[in-house]
């Protein structure tokens, strides 16, 4: 029941949401980034449910709160919160302990387009507060950029709670912009994924489609090979799509209608 406890803030005394609003005081980011992991942990949730709970929703939901703890926006200063330490550059602190996160992606990947917010909050989580789930690290590591070589060998159960953090990322992150920083945008990824009324489910399209809005502009093997992976499994569904179908294809950016995330309706 320790997953229980860690929201509750019996763990160290601090909640992960908690610690997230204390790294980011007097941070011009900080409504957004508190609005962007609560979103998440949100999306996630309604996914999971919408698949038939396949995955455990506290462990996910916690995967959801802590995946960036270490992203790039709390000015980037080492602190100490409580008894818990903040390192200031997540660049130095994975280098630092390549021999934790080495456990989980081989070392060879770490210089890839696979960012160092979500190696660093991978390491974070194991060395400050104390946690080796892999049902948690994982989709931490992975939320933004899975490294395929890894992901398919890894428990179906985990690899489901990676797909789902996929998704609700860029849900979330793809909603604050154009609902809170009224920015133009490729598409409107929740009206992709659960239509326009939230009464459709395209998940494995949602996936694809996060792929692309996440996917770098310059070549790079594992983010290719990722992009790569979830092509194939939609494909395997619907035929009709084809290999051209690439980012440009969402169109220019524009402005969307602001509206209620669907998991909130």
């Amino acid at each position: 029941m320790y997953i229980l406890d860690l929201f509750k803030g019996g763990y160290r005394n601090m909640h992960i949401l908690k610690l997230n609003d204390e790294m980011r005081k007097n941070c011009k980011w900080h409504d957004t980034h508190m609005q962007h992991i609560k979103l998440v942990k949100d999306y996630a949730t309604y996914i999971n449910k919408r698949l038939g709970n396949p995955v455990n929703r506290h462990k996910l939901g916690f995967a959801a709160l802590a995946h960036d703890t270490l992203k790039e926006n709390y000015k980037e200063k080492t602190q100490v919160i409580g008894d818990i330490y903040i390192p200031g550059s997540a660049e130095e602190y994975v280098r630092g302990n390549i021999d934790t996160i080495t456990k989980y992606v081989p070392e060879e990947y770490l210089w890839s387009d696979l960012q160092f917010h979500a190696t660093g909050a991978t390491v974070f989580l194991e060395k400050e507060m104390g946690i080796t789930d892999p049902e948690i690290l994982y989709p931490v590591l992975f939320h933004s950029l899975p490294v395929i070589e890894v992901y398919k060998n890894l428990d179906p159960k985990i690899q489901t709670m990676i797909d789902i953090m996929v998704l609700s990322d860029k849900l979330s992150s793809n909603w604050v912009r154009i609902n809170m920083m009224d920015e133009e945008v490729r598409c409107d990824l929740d009206r992709i994924v659960f239509g326009p009324n939230g009464n459709e489910f395209n998940y494995a399209l949602g996936i694809y489609v996060a792929r692309l809005i996440g996917a770098g502009k310059e070549p790079d093997y594992v983010s290719d090979a990722c992009t790569l992976h979830y092509f194939h499994r939609l494909h395997a569904q619907n035929p009709l799509i084809n290999m051209k179908m690439r980012r440009k294809v969402l169109g220019k950016k524009r402005k969307f209608a602001p509206h209620l995330p669907t998991c909130y309706i």
